[in-house]
């Protein structure tokens, strides 16, 4: 088991006990994260109740990234990070700088591919397969997901999209600087298409 990566769920509150019906159910993951390391690592994800939500939503200037390494929902937002186990325990990876303190060197494509993933909320895509009938297409050339490797780290094509709001939730492709000492910047942005429709989501 020491040369396997392990992916879980764990549904936690934002007082940091892990609830008792907590499905710590382990699976493989699915073959991006564990790019990233032979340690164990798993996604932790904290699900707010009402009176947690409540008073998160009160306190002034309040990031997903304070809560955790990246977030996810529109009204009702969940907080993402990482358990890794680690010299014999599981330890909790709570923000982006613990994130790169225990994963840097970023040294090859397949770790600054997961590096950028893992810390972005941004997705790789390979098949690119747009319905025409759902959306409008804007960009007349779309690459799929690669890595380069530049002379101060790696450039990471990766996607993202609009999730909340109303409109028509466009789709982007994103390129971000990866580092080898962990650091990690987006350098471009581009709309590449979005719905035909209006759609509201919160």
């Amino acid at each position: 088991m020491e040369n396997q990566t392990i992916f879980a769920y764990f549904y936690k509150n934002v007082t940091g006990k892990c609830f008792s019906e907590s499905p710590f159910d382990v699976k493989i993951n699915d073959k991006i994260l564990v790019l990233l390391s032979q340690r164990y690592f798993s996604q932790c994800i904290i699900n707010l109740d009402e009176n947690e939500f409540n008073r998160l939503i009160t306190i002034p200037n309040l990031t997903f990234s304070e809560e955790g390494i990246i977030g996810k929902g529109c009204l009702r937002p969940v907080f993402n990070k990482y358990i890794i186990w680690n010299n014999g325990t599981f330890a909790v990876i709570r923000n982006k700088e613990e994130f790169k303190k225990f994963f840097a060197p970023i040294e090859t494509p397949e770790e600054a591919l997961s590096f950028a993933i893992a810390i972005t909320g941004s997705y790789p895509k390979y098949d690119i397969n747009i319905s025409k009938n759902d959306f409008v297409i804007l960009a007349p050339v779309i690459k799929g997901t690669y890595v380069k490797e530049v002379s101060n780290g790696f450039k990471v094509h990766l996607f993202d999209y609009q999730l909340c709001g109303c409109g028509y939730h466009p789709h982007y492709t994103v390129d971000y600087l990866v580092t080898k000492t962990g650091d990690i910047k987006e350098i471009s942005r581009q709309v590449i298409y979005k719905l035909r429709y209006l759609m509201c989501v919160d």
